[in-house]
């Protein structure tokens, strides 16, 4: 299953590149942080920080 078909955030906040494992209990997911993500544009303009609501 892709991260597209798990997701429940609309874009700008995709929050996940990929799904690494899956079962019942756990998911567990990899995202590639980077200053030019779309929702950095406004956090901090000119010195992106990611927002640690996703951390």
């Amino acid at each position: 299953m892709s991260p597209l078909e798990l997701r429940e955030l609309a874009r700008p906040l995709e929050a996940v590149d990929a799904i690494v494992h899956r079962d019942e209990a756990a998911i567990t997911t990899v995202k590639a942080v980077s200053g030019s993500e779309p929702f950095c544009e406004g956090h901090y303009p000119g010195f992106a920080i990611y927002p640690g609501v996703f951390v």
